[in-house]
């Protein structure tokens, strides 16, 4: 009589380790690419690289174009509303590179940058990005090219009013009548001229329906009347500028 001997049948696990080790690389590689591209096209990376890319002694050290490298390092953290990243951003240009090192806040759904520096890989220097006299104090700046960086940086923030939510006081713009009467007296100021707007102080500020009506006072010389300005509560505006006879 023969006898049989069955082998021990082995465990789900160890029969399919393959396909369960293929599927978890699979899930760890995916993963990473997607931290990688989310890094590489977060915002942050984004107002960083444009920052960097308009400061004329970054352009002066490695030059024009400014070229990112790959893998941006660092973490993001951001809700809708908020949020904070810390990043290592390698570039390069035609004359050297090396990294940017950078940090922003996220508020309010605006991206702001804390801190941008330039580690130089050739020289090993580091220098702020950030200043208005950034690295060699030698290198100078026209007012020409000046003038050309503030108007980049005037373009960057119309673009990221227009991508954003606008920040409102709780209290509203002009709270109190304090501020009603500086802003009054600023609108005044160009309009009427220093001499006939300083002889109407002191300004006086009322608020009713959610305007402020700011008067001058009329001291009894000269034609009379005083400069009227009314100012919107909430908004800050302008909704009427005058001088009473």
């Amino acid at each position: 009589m023969e006898t049989t001997i069955e082998k021990p049948r082995q465990s789900w696990l160890r029969s399919h380790w393959k396909l369960i080790l293929g599927v978890w690389l699979g899930l760890a590689l995916s993963g990473g690419i997607f931290a990688v591209y989310w890094l590489d096209n977060s915002e942050a990376t984004k107002l960083a690289l444009r920052t960097a890319e308009s400061n004329l002694i970054l352009a002066e050290r490695i030059g024009r174009p400014l070229k990112r490298g790959w893998f941006v390092r660092g973490t993001i953290e951001v809700t809708s509303f908020s949020g904070h990243a810390e990043l290592e951003i390698p570039v390069s240009g035609p004359k050297g590179h090396g990294t940017i090192y950078t940090e922003s806040r996220k508020r309010n759904g605006v991206w702001q940058l804390q801190m941008l520096q330039f580690a130089q890989k050739e020289s090993g220097e580091r220098f702020d990005l950030l200043t208005v006299e950034a690295g060699d104090k030698s290198t100078a700046v026209d007012s020409t090219a000046q003038n050309s960086t503030d108007h980049d940086e005037f373009v960057f923030v119309r673009r990221q009013i227009k991508e954003s939510h606008s920040f409102m006081p709780k209290n509203g713009c002009v709270p109190d009548s304090e501020t009603a009467v500086a802003i009054a007296y600023a609108v005044a100021l160009p309009v009427y001229g220093k001499e006939t707007v300083d002889a109407e102080k002191p300004f006086r500020a009322e608020l009713e329906g959610g305007r402020w009506t700011v008067l001058g006072t009329f001291h009894g010389k000269g034609e009379g009347g005083t400069v009227i300005v009314q100012i919107d509560k909430t908004s800050g505006q302008i909704r009427y500028l005058g001088h009473s006879m």
